[in-house]
């Protein structure tokens, strides 16, 4: 909680709010009050309520928070630009076992890309995989589906993992990897 939140007040509902983290709203229970001289501010729960202060009701919706999903499309976006060449293969390979199969998963793919030959498994790591499937979702190809693959890769000192199993989305346009990406 930050200090000056429980001492100052605010011209608008909109800045009461702004002066709580969204966690902190939620948890605290906070509420919006306007005060005798007009402004507003935010009181938690357990806090002193201002004399004359007024209890809005109802209370004024928050406003929206930042895209909770910000952080990984930065973080995919960084992958795509560290590996391009190893995602595009990834997409590929990810909507031939698709097509083949209406399903596909971390683990298939990776399999397949070291039958191809075009990851070494023991020199090679997979953690760029991600980016694939956020790509193939962003593009409307593939969706996560409410079923995981658990694994173990006891070689690799990788414990039971569990991992999304994603669907072709019907009427999907996959034409963007009909033809393998070039090797550069």
């Amino acid at each position: 909680m930050k200090k000056e939140t429980s001492m100052k007040s605010w011209t608008s509902t909109d800045e009461a709010w702004g002066a709580w983290p969204q966690k902190d709203r939620k948890d605290l229970k906070v509420r919006i009050y306007r005060l005798p001289d007009g402004t507003f501010q935010g009181i938690p729960a357990v806090g002193q309520i201002p004399k004359g202060a007024e209890r809005l009701s109802p209370q004024p919706k928050p406003p929206p928070g930042k895209d909770p999903r910000e952080g990984k499309k930065k973080v995919m976006a960084e992958l795509e630009s560290r590996y391009p060449q190893q995602v595009n293969l990834g997409c590929y390979w990810a909507v031939r076992i698709a097509q083949e199969r209406l399903r596909v998963h971390s683990r298939d793919l990776w399999e397949r890309l070291i039958t191809e030959k075009l990851v070494d498994p023991v020199e090679s790591t997979a953690h760029w995989l991600g980016a694939v499937f956020h790509r193939l979702q962003e593009e409307k190809i593939l969706r996560k589906t409410n079923s995981v693959f658990k694994y173990t890769d006891s070689a690799r000192g990788v414990h039971e993992r569990t991992i999304p199993i994603w669907e072709l989305i019907d009427g999907a346009d996959t034409s963007k990897y009909d033809v393998p990406p070039r090797k550069d």
